[in-house]
């Protein structure tokens, strides 16, 4: 049996690869073809390729109605039967969620997502509950993802070893782990959330960056620049600084491309810092650490108000 698999990058687009497309054409040609109709992408979230207990699936459909997005505990979204080859071997076309992502604005790499499964009922039940319970209630219907993966663990490697992520997200899906959550008290399950919240945060502010043009207009002009000799400034001095003229976080060094004292950071990057930054922490808590920055108690501003604009729920 051979099986060719495609794969739908947390909701960015279908990736039919050439050998299985030369494949459809040969068994087209074929005596024992079987014609395949692919669905449309949202059926593949509406309907499960691996058959779920009766009681899952009508909470599948219980969510879809009552909060717009669909809701999968398994990367197979299509399994269909091609047809026979010419060697009497079975042909299967697969299509899964890959959890891929490039960083950055552009590829400059790429991570690998992995992922554990729920297995029973009761744990996919569990998860539904801390997704409507936790999370839902932070996003409005116009930002919430078309459809969720709720997952047991999330992992990925670097050179460096293998580390658990809380979750993932694409253009149109978020990938949420939710093994620990699941067993954690009340206040670890809010600690828990906020962290999922700092990674779901990155797609929203991306997908809306638009609505921020008064944010970004505060520092249009420093954005990526050099404002000191990194060799030379302290870290107290460069804080200083970046505070001064509007920022809380350090810029990339052009040439390095790490984090380096002495350079601002780029816009998605400053935008991701006052946005998660907001999140994390209350207004006095801010204006106690900030208070003295206006540009940065200004962006503050901007930031929690844009958010609630386009749909955030403090």
């Amino acid at each position: 049996m051979k099986n060719y698999k495609s794969t739908y990058r947390l909701g960015i687009m279908i990736v039919v690869s050439a050998i299985a497309a030369q494949t459809l054409l040969l068994l087209s040609c074929s005596d024992d073809a079987t014609e395949v109709n692919f669905t449309d992408p949202a059926d593949r979230y509406a309907t499960s390729a691996i058959t779920e207990s009766e009681a899952i699936e009508a909470l599948r459909r219980q969510f879809f109605e009552q909060t717009g997005s669909y809701v999968v505990f398994n990367d197979t979204l299509q399994r269909q039967f091609l047809g026979t080859d010419r060697n009497g071997d079975d042909q299967w076309f697969i299509e899964t969620v890959d959890l891929t992502y490039s960083v950055g604005t552009e590829a400059s790499g790429v991570t690998k997502y992995r992922f554990t499964l729920l297995q029973s009922d009761e744990e996919k039940m569990a998860a539904l509950e801390y997704l409507k319970d936790y999370i839902l209630p932070h996003l409005t219907g116009k930002i919430r993802p078309f459809a969720w993966l709720l997952t047991n663990t999330i992992t990925h490697n670097d050179n460096f070893g293998t580390y658990n992520d809380y979750a993932a997200t694409g253009q149109e899906v978020a990938a949420v782990a939710c093994k620990l959550p699941l067993t954690l008290s009340k206040a670890n399950k809010q600690r828990y959330t906020a962290q999922v919240m700092n990674i779901l945060l990155g797609k929203l502010i991306l997908n809306n960056s638009s609505a921020f043009e008064a944010f970004f207009a505060i520092c249009e002009n420093l954005y990526a620049t050099q404002f000191a000799d990194p060799e030379t400034i302290t870290t107290a001095e460069n804080n200083i600084r970046l505070y001064t003229a509007g920022f809380i976080t350090r810029g990339k060094d052009p040439m390095s491309m790490g984090v380096s004292n002495g350079f601002y950071p780029d816009r998605e990057t400053d935008l991701t810092s006052f946005c998660r930054t907001v999140v994390a922490n209350t207004e006095e808590q801010l204006e106690a650490r900030y208070g003295q920055y206006p540009l940065v108690m200004q962006k503050f501003r901007i930031a929690r108000e844009t958010m609630q604009a386009i749909g955030y729920v403090f």
